[in-house]
């Protein structure tokens, strides 16, 4: 079973915020995380935002999803 990630593409002033990463390769993502056994999709991402940006934020519509076997993310 593939493991469950939501992202958020959080939009503000027409600018959508991209978080860079240092692990385990150079590049960009938008922040957010796994999904807990005991957690709702859009729950997941409100948490993961507080937790990594110390951000509270409204989840609107989910955006797409992808997979590759391994990881299915989810962005919103």
């Amino acid at each position: 079973m593939a493991l469950l990630v939501v992202a958020a593409a959080i939009r503000r002033d027409g600018q959508v915020l991209a978080a860079r990463r240092v692990r385990p390769e150079v590049g960009w993502e938008f922040p957010g995380g796994k999904v807990e056994a005991d957690e709702s999709e859009p729950d997941a991402l409100v948490r993961e935002i507080r937790e990594e940006l110390g951000a509270d934020i409204a989840v609107g519509a989910r955006l797409g999803e992808a997979a590759d076997g391994r990881i299915r993310l989810v962005l919103y």
